[in-house]
């Protein structure tokens, strides 16, 4: 287990980096989008320094304060669960290129639709009125209520 979180700190602490010094300063607006008052960059912000912080206390903590573990088992994730992780993350690549070129319209109820089958729901007429209703109403309430614009 010793081994499993000093890997996954790292590849988040890792991944935290890229995020707070790459991804948030390209992707997020600032206020040349529109005044909000705050920031639209300061609650991603705010959410990776959190995560990176915590995952660099743990590895910190896995690598110099607990040295052995007596019960170094294997990962906490069994092997066939890398397969359906795999999965969602191409779903997840695919919705994000949809929203950027298409439009939450067309993505949202694509994402809620994949997730829903996925989650065990079979039924057509369910899937199909909840991923398009859900994302109808997301887009309602921040577009027409709040007047916030979505991609």
């Amino acid at each position: 287990m010793r081994r499993a979180d000093i890997i996954s700190a790292a590849l988040l602490v890792a991944f935290g980096l890229l995020v707070i010094f790459v991804v948030i300063p390209v992707w997020v607006p600032g206020h040349a989008e529109g005044n909000y008052g705050l920031l639209a960059q300061d609650a991603p912000y705010l959410t990776m320094i959190v995560v990176t912080g915590l995952a660099l206390f743990l590895l910190v903590r896995r690598l110099f304060f607990e040295r052995s573990d007596e019960s170094d088992e294997d990962a906490p994730i069994p092997k066939q669960s890398w397969g359906f992780l795999a999965l969602i993350s191409v779903v997840l690549i695919a919705t994000l290129f949809l929203m950027e070129f298409v439009g939450v319209l067309a993505g949202g109820p694509f994402i809620v639709a994949v997730l829903i089958y996925l989650m065990g729901e079979r039924r057509p007429l369910a899937i199909g009125v909840t991923s398009v209703v859900a994302p109808l109403a997301i887009w309602a309430f921040f577009w027409k209520l709040l007047e916030f614009p979505l991609p």
